[in-house]
């Protein structure tokens, strides 16, 4: 008789350790540290065609680059650029600069803008931006951004045969 009394009494740690799992099964991609690699020769996740690749993937922030053709640029991109979502703010399929009405050139964060120690000082912003970003004058770019300012930005820079992805959920 002793035996159900003590499974009745357990229950409640049961049900709370239980809570307790699932709440670090979802926390975890959100707080971990970002995993971020330079100079690779390839990785799984990327065409085979893709060299010398750099990223910064986290829950918040991910960016790569990396070396390529620009015939295997644009076929990854037809998979890697998905279409519109219903609550997207701005769209732009991937499309050669010099077609663009906008500015001539776009920028698209890199992999190294990632800062996990804060906001950069004001004077030093310019050279951080530099650092940063890539601005692209002779390629392909296409961007699409949500309401809550997440969104993709992708694309090639024809000069270095480097194709650059950013992403961020907001």
């Amino acid at each position: 008789m002793k035996l159900p009394k003590i499974i009745w009494r357990s229950i409640p740690f049961l049900f709370l350790g239980f809570c307790a799992v699932m709440v670090a099964r979802c926390a975890y991609p959100v707080i971990r540290p970002p995993e971020i690699a330079e100079g690779l020769a390839s990785v799984d996740w990327l065409p085979v065609e893709a060299t010398d690749v750099n990223y910064c993937r986290s829950y918040g922030f991910t960016a790569f680059e990396f070396k390529i053709s620009e015939a295997g640029f644009r076929e990854w991109a037809a998979t890697a650029a998905y279409p519109p979502r219903s609550e997207y703010v701005k769209y732009q399929p991937v499309t050669d600069v010099s077609e663009l009405e906008e500015d001539r050139f776009f920028r698209i964060r890199r992999y190294n803008s990632y800062d996990a120690g804060g906001p950069v000082r004001p004077k030093d912003y310019e050279e951080h931006l530099r650092a940063t970003t890539i601005e692209i004058k002779n390629g392909l770019w296409g961007e699409m951004r949500l309401a809550s300012a997440g969104g993709y930005s992708i694309g090639y820079d024809r000069d270095t045969g480097t194709a650059y992805w950013q992403w961020n959920p907001r």
